[in-house]
Formats: structure tokens, C-alpha cells, sequence
């Protein structure tokens, strides 16, 4: 099958969807499929190429665009993109929508091009939602399928130990809702009965906050006024092994975004390296965590502490059991199963349509 992917930001860019649109492609290529990747992202450099396993055309012009198109059996957008849709009614191809975030502006209203793009959505072949919540905000007949995550990094590493309690990981912005975190660790702090019970369990209670962001300052303030200073690591930004030995030497990992999270692949992430995971109860967390992590009420600081105590002194047999439904949570996840979701999603899609020689020259 000769599968067309469209992705507005693409490598060499980093975030969310740049690695959703990388994952896909090369697993539809290990697959034998045939992708080309559409994207508005320019390399960094006149000199650099790309060596992807499949091929990328970058910025393309209207005619090239078309030419792609009439070359696909099938066109998948990762996130919708107008200004890239355009041939697929032209030349009548099936196409398929996977909605990565919520149509609508930051404050959850809809704009006039939000208004298109839902009415698109609803007339693309097929749909795909990356969770329940996306699912339902934007086209209620859309396939679920959640984001995969670098399962061949993220991984338990039984060598480490887990010395410290309590990890974030994300860009420090309020829409993360890392100062929420710092007020529920400064209660547990003065908790001693707890402060004993995790000392006593070879461990520490203290904090490691994994980003970057324009609210370092403001954060590590915060941190010296609640009296908790001394007990959290603003680690800055990691990667590759040293973020995954770093997850794997702390017990929770807390994601207490105050914005909806489309989906969370954070929470996956810390879940592969063995991490309890503690998330807010809005958007797509809920699908992300699973039913080895805990919930709490969005923005409720005190519900957020009492969540960590709570995940601080299970025994270990209940951990374990934790961790035992994280690993069945996380197949579902990997990088293989997500595009085998997919893939038969688009195989749908391309049945719908009659047989047709839709070949155009060769595609470089």
C-alpha cells in the first residue's frame, strides 16, 4: 500500500506529534508498506538531508502536492491540516483524519476554521481519535487509537534503585500546573508520619521536576517560600538514558497538568520505567495512565496530596499489581501495535474506494 502522510511539524522539530508522525512511518516501512511524509518543516540546515527509512517532502509546491496525492493509494493526515487536504478531494482518494488535539482555541472556542475542520472530519473516509476525550469533542464515529510511545527506550531498568519519591517531566508553563505540585509536596512534607513511613522504605521524599521552561524562576521562588527548597531538584532538561535512568530512580511520577491533555505520552513513559503514575482527571490522561496509575481532581491541590500519600504507602505486593497492569496498559502502546491499529484502519479506508492504477511516475 502506498500510504501518504501529512504532518504539519515534523523532525527535525521535537514534540508530540512530530515523534507520533516518525513512529508511524517507519513502522508502516518495517510493515512493507510505501510512505512519503508531507510536511511544512524545513531541515535546519541547506546541507543536511534526510535519512529516514522512508521519504520526506518538505514545504512542497501545489503542483508537487497534487502529483503525491495522485501517486497514494490512501492519505493519512496526523492532525488535520487544510492547506494539505485540498488534492485528496480532487483526486477522490479515501482519507483518513487522526484528531491528535482539540479543535478549538486555547480557551475552548471555536473559530471559524475549527468550524471547517470539523465539518471535514466528518466527511473524511475514516477518523481516528487519539483518546475517549478527543473522540468525543470532535467527531463522535472516530476509530480510538492512543499514542505510541519509544518502548525500545523507555524501559524498567531492575539494576536502578529507587531513592528518590516524587518526578514531573514536561515544560515548566502553567498549563503543566507544576506550582499545584510544589503546594501538594510542601503538605506531604509536613506530614511526619510520612516523611518516616518513606524513610523507612529506603527512599526519600523529594521532588524532581525534569523541563525547562519561563516559569523556572518563578517555580524555584515558590519552592523556597513553601519551606521545600532543599528537597527539590530543578534537573533541567534530559534525554535519551539519562531521562530513563533518572524516571527509573524515583517511585511516582505526578503529571498535574491544569490543561486538558489531548492524550499524555509522559504518562506512558514513566509507567515503562516503572513509575506509579498520579495525573489530573481532565482530557486524555485518563486513557494515557490506565488502570495501573490514580486519578485526581483537576486543580485540587489538596486532592492532589492526598492522591501521592495515598501511592506513598501502598504495600509492595499492591505496587507490584500497579505495575503488573501498567506493563498490559503499555502493549497496547508500542510502536508496533499503535500502527497495526492503524494500518487497518487505512486498509478500511482503501477498501471503500474501486481499484484504480493510481500510479504517477516514481516518488523520490
Amino acid at each position: 500500500m502506498k500510504i501518504l502522510m501529512t504532518s504539519h511539524r515534523f523532525a527535525p522539530d521535537v514534540g508530540g506529534i512530530e515523534i507520533q508522525s516518525e513512529l508511524l512511518a517507519r513502522n508502516f516501512t518495517e510493515m512493507g508498506h510505501q510512505v512519503l511524509v508531507v510536511t511544512q518543516t524545513p531541515l535546519s540546515s541547506s546541507k543536511s538531508i534526510d535519512s529516514f527509512p522512508f521519504a520526506v517532502e518538505r514545504l512542497p509546491s501545489f503542483l508537487k502536492l497534487a502529483t503525491l496525492y495522485r501517486w497514494a493509494d490512501v492519505v493519512l493526515q496526523v492532525n488535520i491540516e487544510l492547506r494539505t487536504l485540498w488534492p485528496a478531494l480532487c483526486f477522490h482518494k479515501p482519507f483518513v483524519i487522526s484528531t491528535c488535539t482539540w479543535i478549538s482555541d486555547a480557551n475552548g472556542k471555536m473559530r471559524t476554521v475549527d468550524r471547517l475542520k470539523r465539518f471535514i472530519l466528518r466527511r473524511a473516509t475514516a477518523s481516528i481519535a487519539i483518546s475517549e476525550a478527543i473522540r468525543s469533542e470532535s467527531c463522535s464515529s472516530s476509530v480510538v487509537v492512543g499514542n505510541p510511545f519509544r518502548s525500545d527506550q523507555f524501559q524498567y531498568l531492575h539494576d536502578l534503585n529507587r531513592t528518590r519519591a516524587l518526578v514531573f517531566v514536561g515544560r515548566l508553563v502553567s498549563d503543566k500546573g507544576v506550582d499545584l505540585l510544589l503546594k501538594a509536596f510542601s503538605i506531604l512534607f509536613s506530614d511526619t508520619s510520612l516523611l518516616s513511613h518513606v524513610k523507612s522504605s529506603g527512599c526519600e521524599l523529594a521532588l524532581t521536576l525534569i523541563g525547562d521552561g519561563p516559569e523556572l524562576s518563578s517555580l524555584t521562588r515558590l519552592a523556597m517560600e513553601l519551606g521545600i527548597g532543599d528537597n527539590v531538584c530543578f534537573a533541567g532538561s534530559l534525554l535519551g538514558e539519562d531521562l530513563v535512568r533518572c524516571l527509573n530512580q524515583h517511585c511516582v511520577m505526578a503529571v498535574p497538568s491544569r490543561w486538558a491533555e489531548p492524550f499524555g505520552i509522559v504518562a506512558l513513559e514513566g509507567a515503562a520505567c516503572g513509575c506509579i503514575v498520579v495525573g489530573s482527571d481532565g482530557g486524555g490522561l485518563p486513557d494515557a495512565i490506565g488502570e495501573g496509575g490514580f486519578l485526581f481532581k483537576s486543580g485540587c491541590v489538596q486532592d492532589l496530596a492526598a492522591t501521592l500519600r495515598n501511592v506513598l504507602t501502598l504495600p509492595i505486593e499492591e505496587v507490584s499489581r500497579l505495575r503488573e497492569l501498567s506493563a498490559a496498559h503499555l502493549q497496547q502502546h508500542t510502536e508496533h501495535q499503535v500502527a497495526a491499529s492503524y494500518l487497518s484502519v487505512l486498509e478500511k479506508a482503501v477498501s471503500l474506494y474501486p481499484s484504480k492504477d493510481t500510479s504517477f511516475g516514481a516518488i523520490h
